[in-house]
């Protein structure tokens, strides 16, 4: 961790102004002791298209094992490019968004199976983002309450105009920059293990 916050531009986005830049490098140096209201530009700014990261108020998540469709707060996965209905394929694309829920309500379940000291470990444990199936939202722009993204639970809808303007609609927040960049790093992290300490040609896999 030392020798990645001692070469943290090494990482950087190159299209990114310096000022930018620097309130980034700035802010990932503090990380995770500043996870607060920085996370977000704000709810709406102005026609803003859909953005990856952009929290919307309302969509339908299915939960497979109890069959079960709900509406639910969500977080958009899918990249940008795909959101955007303008951008022309030879095949429609279907948008990612995995739920948003409570971190209280979370913390009352985790009391109720392990006490509250056990709960409290978890619950820290979610605020600095070290558990990598969830990303941990502060409460900010049009999230009223901390929230946890269940990134091992995401939902996909076709794409269309109609969908788009649902989404734009709905939009609860836009993460800033600092907020964007955590956010692609834990979907890094739970999506795709580099090191998952596995030579897979030089060892034996048994299936």
């Amino acid at each position: 961790m030392n020798w990645v916050a001692e070469n943290i531009e090494l990482f950087l986005p190159r299209y990114l102004s310096d000022d930018t830049k620097n309130n980034l490098v700035d802010s990932l140096k503090q990380f995770p002791d500043n996870i607060d209201q920085r996370f977000y530009l704000g709810r709406n700014i102005g026609g803003d298209p859909i953005l990856q990261g952009d929290g919307i108020g309302s969509l339908t998540v299915c939960h497979i094992p109890r069959q079960k469709f709900y509406s639910a707060p969500c977080i958009v996965v899918s990249n940008s490019c795909d959101v955007d209905p303008s951008n022309e394929r030879h095949t429609p694309v279907n948008i990612c968004y995995a739920p948003i829920i409570r971190l209280a309500k979370y913390r009352d379940s985790l009391v109720e199976k392990y006490g509250e000291e056990k709960a409290d470990s978890v619950v820290e444990a979610i605020r600095k983002q070290y558990i990598t199936h969830y990303f941990y939202l502060p409460a900010g722009a049009g999230l009223d309450y901390e929230g946890i993204v269940l990134l091992d639970q995401v939902t996909n809808a076709p794409n269309s105009t109609d969908f788009y303007d649902t989404l734009q609609e709905e939009r609860l927040f836009i993460l800033s920059q600092y907020g964007f960049y955590l956010f692609l790093f834990k979907l890094s992290v739970h999506f795709t293990r580099m090191g998952e300490r596995l030579d897979r040609d030089a060892d034996q896999i048994v299936t």
